[in-house]
């Protein structure tokens, strides 16, 4: 038994560290149209990762050589180009509005080089109509894509002064998405507010689930304690709640602009990972670290490091004023209750295997030690060092 937990541990470390190109990464587009005034042409952005599109075209890196220079870009850029006229179309109403996306830049972002393609819409759109938007981009490629759509409309009516704005986060689909549903008077049918709020919920939980490394760090948080004792349960929730305000303080402050994301959040954040995995081993020797407090400190100060890697996905977007503290409360839901469903599902691994008398060894240290060397690893490489 011990030899097959053993190879079982082997088994998903390795598995992990394969998944470390996609810690922490999540695969998101963003998409932001505008409207300067009533009844004009469109006028639309688009934002993809250079890693995602190396996933789509086999011919990008055409040496092979896992370094895209700029000529092997540039002689991909008309596929680019048609692979989004197809992926993205907008309607006004009935109407079909095509949108011929052109290459205009090439973006750093905080998540990486992004290629930002530009289009308008041929036609103008009355926006009194419903507005909806067909996006099919990396449909067939990952599962957890998502396009974060911005907008921004003049008003049409003349009682009305400045803008409409909204943001809805959406999964790629051949049918058509509603961005808004207007009634006879071409007014909205239902608030946008709440629209982009589910939206967002969505995107918070799908970014939590598509991170190995925030899972593996809430892992560390919750793999020494004893959940068949209520005791235990008081530490779990002091625990998660420093770790919720913690990396919620950072969120919001990079979301709003008065902090920023610096350089070193990814590279930290696994060692996040390590540093609370070998503070599981360290904490039976020492009487001390056993109090709640400790464990709570390490995670709210850890938290606000795993907030600022949150962050990227919101301060990129571009979000419109008044969809922002919408999006933000949306997706902060969204991020808590993806970390809800993964101490649920560890907590069913716990109930399965706790009686097991190898449970502390091979479990909580064995399972520490991989934590500590997967965390290392991702340490290292975002540092460069493994190439």
């Amino acid at each position: 038994m011990n030899a097959f937990v053993a190879r079982l541990l082997l088994f998903v470390f390795a598995g992990l560290v394969s998944l470390s190109a996609f810690a922490h990464k999540a695969s998101d587009a963003y998409v932001l149209l505008q409207q300067p005034t009533a009844l004009a042409p469109i006028k639309a952005t688009l934002a993809i990762a250079l890693r995602d599109l190396d996933g789509v075209f086999d011919t990008l890196d055409a040496n092979d050589d896992r370094a895209l220079s700029f000529a092997e870009i540039r002689a991909a850029l008309p596929e680019m180009e048609r692979w989004a006229s197809q992926g993205v179309q907008m309607r006004c109403g009935a109407n079909s509005l095509a949108l011929i996306w052109r290459y205009e830049a090439l973006e750093q972002r905080s998540d990486g080089v992004f290629v930002r393609l530009a289009a308008s819409s041929a036609a103008s759109c009355d926006i009194r109509q419903s507005v909806s938007l067909r996006y099919t981009l990396m449909q067939d490629i990952d599962a957890d894509h998502r396009a974060v759509i911005s907008w921004s409309w003049a008003q049409t009516d003349t009682a009305q002064v400045g803008q409409r704005q909204g943001s809805a986060a959406i999964k790629p689909s051949d049918a058509w998405q509603l961005l808004e549903s207007k009634n006879e008077a071409g007014t909205p049918k239902s608030s946008s507010a709440v629209s982009t709020l589910k939206s967002f919920v969505m995107l918070g939980i799908a970014h939590i689930g598509s991170g190995a490394d925030h899972i593996a760090f809430i892992i560390c948080l919750v793999l020494t304690l004893a959940l068949s004792r209520a005791s235990e349960w008081k530490k779990l929730l002091i625990t998660i709640t420093a770790f919720t305000i913690g990396h919620s303080i950072t969120l919001i402050s990079a979301t709003l602009g008065w902090v920023g994301s610096p350089l070193w959040v990814e590279p930290v954040i696994a060692l996040s990972i390590a540093a609370s995995a070998a503070f599981n081993l360290i904490k039976p020797r020492l009487p001390r670290l056993q109090s709640p407090l400790y464990g709570a400190a390490l995670a709210g100060m850890f938290g606000m490091v795993h907030g600022l890697g949150f962050s990227g996905a919101m301060t990129e977007a571009q979000l419109p004023a008044g969809a922002l503290l919408w999006a933000l409360a949306g997706f902060n839901i969204g991020v808590e209750m993806g970390q809800l469903l993964i101490i649920a599902a560890w907590s069913l691994v716990y109930w399965v295997a706790h009686r097991w008398a190898g449970y502390g060894r091979w479990m909580v240290q064995g399972g520490s030690v991989a934590l500590i060397l997967l965390g290392m690893y991702w340490f290292l490489e975002r540092l460069g060092v493994l190439g």
